[in-house]
């Protein structure tokens, strides 16, 4: 399906309808009314998850490297978040948190 193939490269749901001339509600209007539609929509979601983790890959330090996280975690929140800890066993020092990428 379209969807898959554009989202294949990056795009949004968002920008995928607004590729096509529909608004985004047109956009989930039809996954909550077609089967078909709704599948392609999950496997689009996991293609663009996939571009967007090999774009990261291939990203240097810097802009590049944020902007692919920033996307990764708006795109996959579940999997791309960032994890915090709160050590409370010594109660006379503050806290320590500690803040990791999710997949660590």
């Amino acid at each position: 399906m379209v969807v898959e193939a554009m989202t294949s490269e990056g795009l949004s749901l968002t920008a995928f309808a607004g590729l096509i001339g529909v608004s985004r509600d047109a956009v989930y209007d039809w996954i909550r009314a077609h089967t078909d539609f709704s599948h392609a929509v999950s496997r689009a979601r996991a293609g663009r998850v996939l571009y967007l983790e090999r774009k990261l890959m291939r990203a240097r330090k810097g802009a590049e490297t944020s902007a692919a996280v920033f996307a990764l975690k708006n795109a996959q929140p579940d999997e791309w978040r960032d994890v915090r800890a709160v050590d409370h066993q010594h109660k006379e020092l503050a806290p320590v948190v500690w803040t990791a990428p999710r997949w660590i």
